[in-house]
């Protein structure tokens, strides 16, 4: 037994302000000895220990979610744990035990149980509680490296698992399960935190980890490292909070933020159409995306949405299905009106049809709106169709005013427009559409011009102004050129009509 001592006393040096519990592996798990902190922690006296727990670690252990109580799993059970322990009036005590195995002079197995009551731990947990997050803590060697680790319940119980053979309390289970393109970043912030002396680098990320099923949620992770006189680390302790709900929304309107900025750089035109009414509602990308998102409240209910595009451009395609994908949406794409139209059908016919439908305006063969109508006589108003276009807006107000049935001629720029009017003949323009903002000369300046030509038609032609805003100082600035009437980008078709009638 004097040898036997000597193992215990070995870790009573290396841990102080703990209760030491050691013992046999025999049957019965013999308890061999017990300090004197252990005891007074607990408020037993020796005799008292020994006769209501009959000797053995079977009875010292409660509490459903002690993870020593398991005797058949105790020999497996190494390093760091939590337990519950009945003090002398029977109530129960929160405990951290650390459980190392030896071997005595004399060849025996003696595992030794050092047990530490933290009031200020206690008082933590019980915030990580209310807060509903998770426990962990690093004890460190005299060099100041990790040395053991510990997991609350709550800490495991977020991750799905129950004790700590599901997960053992040591970094490599905690490594394994941090996304793989996340373990590089918290492993070298969490070892900074650790090597710095000056306590200025902090432990504080947002990392991805694996669940029991094998799926991933978003957690924040920020702990504070305690440090010795001479600067090296004993302890780290921190929280664990399940942040995925707030995280995922937060990617949703980042990455739907993203994707309206990746149209908005390549200055695309989008219209949403309804051809069956014969007009265009023309709308900004962010207004429609937005809209179309709407519909869907949660994050969940975004993924896997089917959505197709359509362009010529397998590039464009790739790439619009990449930004769909990051945001859940489940994206297909062809190079053609044609295929489109029969993709549709046969979603159609399986009583699946596409979420939405992304259409390049301009294409060889069957051109984005002739797919928009072919794709309406099979799916009707049901399926949102969106037209984009990287071409100039004059040639996008061409197509639009031509619906009309009237002949359409365009002006790369104002000061074009004004020598294409002052060259011609009498009475060659009916209707004048000037766009506000334009190269070389603008809006304004074109239609100042027109009016003091030596045309005589020039003077009293109809121009009507085309801008991006519809306030009353932009209908007045149109006014003040010389124009007779302001229409509002994107086109309305309803106004459109309006106008042309009034003026033709």
């Amino acid at each position: 037994m004097r040898k036997t001592y000597a193992a215990i006393r070995k870790t009573i040096e290396n841990n102080q302000a703990v209760g030491v519990l050691a013992g046999y592996y025999d049957r019965d798990l013999t308890i061999a000895y017990i300090s004197e902190f252990f005891l007074h922690n607990l408020g037993y006296t020796y005799e008292e220990f020994m006769e209501k727990f009959s000797g053995s670690l079977k009875n010292v252990f409660c509490g459903q979610n002690c993870t020593f109580a398991k005797i058949e799993r105790f020999k497996k059970i190494h390093g760091v744990g939590e337990a519950q322990m009945l003090n002398k009036e029977g109530a129960p005590v929160n405990v951290r035990v650390y459980k190392k195995d030896t071997i005595d002079s004399e060849g025996n197995a003696l595992w030794i149980l050092s047990t530490h009551i933290d009031e200020m731990q206690e008082n933590l947990e019980l915030v990580n509680q209310v807060l509903s997050s998770g426990f962990w803590s690093v004890e460190c060697a005299q060099s100041g490296n990790p040395e053991s680790v510990f997991f609350s319940h709550e800490f495991r119980k977020m991750l799905g698992y129950h004790d700590t053979l599901d997960f053992p309390n040591n970094l490599e289970t905690w490594e394994r399960g941090i996304h793989p393109r996340d373990l590089e970043e918290v492993s070298r912030t969490f070892q900074e935190a650790f090597q710095d002396k000056t306590n200025e680098k902090k432990y504080d990320v947002e990392y991805r980890m694996r669940m029991a099923d094998g799926t991933y949620q978003w957690f924040k992770d920020k702990g504070e490292v305690s440090r010795r006189a001479d600067g090296t680390a004993f302890r780290m302790a921190g929280i664990f909070i399940n942040i995925d709900a707030e995280k995922r929304a937060r990617q949703y309107t980042q990455r739907v933020d993203a994707f309206h900025r990746a149209y908005t750089t390549a200055n695309l035109c989008e219209y949403y159409v309804d051809l069956q009414e014969n007009s265009f509602n023309s709308l900004k990308v962010e207004e429609t995306l937005s809209g179309l998102f709407e519909e869907s409240s949660t994050w969940d209910e975004l993924i896997d949405l089917p959505v197709l595009v359509v362009d010529d451009d397998q590039n464009c395609c790739e790439n619009t299905v990449a930004l769909l994908e990051e945001i859940g949406i489940d994206g297909e794409w062809v190079t053609s009106g044609e295929e489109a139209v029969n993709l549709v059908a046969a979603r159609y016919e399986k009583e699946n049809d596409y979420f939405a439908i992304i259409i390049d305006w301009k294409m060889p063969g069957m051109d984005g709106l002739e797919t928009t109508r072919q794709i309406r006589k099979i799916v009707g108003n049901d399926v949102t169709i969106i037209i984009l276009s990287a071409y100039d807006y004059s040639e996008i107000a061409k197509e639009i005013i031509g619906m009309t049935g009237a002949e359409v001629v365009t002006a790369e720029n104002g000061k074009t427009a004004v020598d294409m009017i002052s060259s011609g003949s009498e009475g060659d323009f009916d209707l004048i559409f000037m766009d506000i903002q334009m190269p070389v000369m603008n809006g304004y300046e074109a239609t100042a011009a027109i009016r003091t030509s030596n045309i005589p038609a020039a003077r009293s032609v109809p121009i009507v102004a085309m801008t991006a805003n519809a306030f009353t100082e932009d209908v007045q600035l149109a006014r003040s050129a010389g124009m007779n009437e302001h229409i509002s980008k994107p086109l309305d078709m309803t106004r459109l009509r309006d106008v042309m009638r009034k003026w033709l």
